[in-house]
């Protein structure tokens, strides 16, 4: 924990979702294709 409060690691995002697309995120994630994280973004 200490090395991500550190900035020393941080995770990949792979692609953000507007919360709209809820369902598009989870149909990208149905599919395998991600390298890191997928992410809904809430406005």
């Amino acid at each position: 924990m200490n090395l991500v409060l550190n900035g020393a690691l941080s995770p990949v995002i792979d692609r953000v979702f507007p919360l709209a697309q809820a369902k598009d995120a989870e149909k990208y994630l149905n599919q395998a294709n991600q390298f890191g994280k997928v992410l809904l973004e809430i406005k």
